[in-house]
């Protein structure tokens, strides 16, 4: 019985390790911003601190599924200036669309690096 008891734990414990395995390479391929498939449509911008913690990876891996259900990919950024940096990199997908979900302390400056680049598109324009 105890033989028993063993190699179930054993077996649990083994599916455990492979379910965080599978978990880990969706984090790590929602973290890059990859997406299965082509070119995308849009882009899914989550601009929070909190965006590649472990304890989101359930939300951030819906946002992904999400996105690419509508066509678009998921993109992570820890802080504003990471989204001003890629507003500026011209990654952005087709004419510039793109949805912004950011957090309190992230909207004033995201708001202002999206005002900067649309002036500098203007003066360009």
């Amino acid at each position: 019985r105890q033989q028993q008891k063993h190699e179930q734990q054993q077996q649990q414990q083994q599916q455990q390790q492979q379910q965080q395995q599978q978990q880990k390479q969706q984090m790590l391929t929602v973290r890059d911003g990859c997406a299965e498939g082509g070119l995308e449509r849009w882009r899914l911008v989550w601009c929070s601190e909190d965006c590649h913690k472990p304890q989101h990876s359930e939300f951030r891996l819906t946002l992904a599924r999400l996105a690419r259900a509508a066509g678009g990919r998921l993109l992570c950024l820890k802080k504003a200036t990471k989204y001003a940096e890629w507003l500026a990199s011209g990654e952005l997908p087709c004419h510039g669309q793109h949805m912004l979900l950011s957090d309190w302390r992230e909207t004033k400056p995201c708001a202002k690096a999206l005002e900067v680049v649309q002036d500098l598109q203007r003066v360009a324009g």
